[in-house]
């Protein structure tokens, strides 16, 4: 699970719902979590403030594995 699905469960705040407040496409909110797409700087900071969290906070979000295995480093 990412780090920004498991603080929006733990704010219980629905996907839908973070989306709407940080006005981005839920779908787009989706693929980040699901760690299908990078999470965009501009996406960041309209998450980071509904969530009421830093920016840095998500920061390791936007590094995905491109292919490999990372814990084999």
């Amino acid at each position: 699970m990412t780090k920004i699905k498991q603080m929006r469960l733990d704010k219980g705040i629905s996907q839908r719902q973070l989306a709407q407040d940080a006005g981005v496409c839920q779908s787009l909110l989706s693929a980040v979590e699901n760690e299908r797409m990078r999470l965009w700087p501009a996406m960041a900071k309209k998450l980071a403030k509904v969530l009421k969290v830093d920016v840095a906070d998500l920061a390791d979000l936007a590094i995905t594995d491109q292919g490999g295995d990372s814990s084999k480093n």
